[in-house]
């Protein structure tokens, strides 16, 4: 395969927005069950951690989905997960055909 399939959390909004890659799989299905898997794992952390937590600067809920997505981000319009297509890129594809070169 020449394709990856990139997971991305995403949180903020318009200058605020703020995204980054989680993992990547190497088939849709892998991508969207991962991205089904923190969105459910997301929600759990709504109802463990609620948002009205006596300390607003309680890290318990980013601690939390930190085990599943390591560079977890969290605001007030709360975190989405998506994937998407990405090509692999060229020295992958000459090292997988057996070419290795030497970047």
């Amino acid at each position: 395969m020449d394709k990856v399939w990139v997971v991305e959390g995403a949180t903020g909004e318009y200058s605020d927005h703020y995204e980054w890659p989680v993992c990547f799989h190497e088939t849709e299905v892998e991508a969207k069950a991962m991205v089904e898997i923190l969105t459910e794992k997301m929600g759990e952390a709504k109802v463990l951690f609620p948002d009205n937590r006596p300390n607003p600067y309680d890290d318990s809920r980013r601690n939390y989905m930190k085990a599943f997505d390591p560079h977890f981000a969290e605001d007030y319009t709360g975190t989405n997960y998506s994937c998407y297509e990405v090509p692999r890129g060229p020295a992958i594809r000459r090292a997988r055909a057996g070419k290795q070169e030497r970047l």
